[in-house]
């Protein structure tokens, strides 16, 4: 058997890659709100909203931490090398 990279993993490594700065992004943008807002409004709504946008931060936070870990996940379960006949050599032509 002739054994060469495994070309899906690679993608799965290369999404995860593209991914983070997105993510990251979005965690940093959702914090900079919260921290603005909560020396810009007082009184009224301020606390719901405050908490409304904390709420949002914390789950854009969490959501980052999942699809990080997603990634690991799926390139732990892809092995580095596969035989030249393997499906991950051929995976995009499988969900066309």
């Amino acid at each position: 058997m002739t054994y060469v990279n495994n070309p899906y993993r690679s993608a799965i490594v290369s999404e995860k890659t593209t991914s983070q700065p997105d993510a990251q992004t979005l965690s940093d943008g959702l914090n900079s709100v919260v921290f603005h807002f909560q020396n810009a409004w007082t009184g009224g709504t301020a606390p719901q909203v405050l908490a409304r946008l904390q709420a949002l931060a914390s789950s854009g936070a969490a959501a980052s931490g999942n699809a990080n870990q997603a990634f690991d996940d799926a390139i732990a379960r892809q092995p580095r090398t596969v035989d030249t006949h393997a499906w991950q050599l051929h995976w995009k032509n499988l969900v066309r």
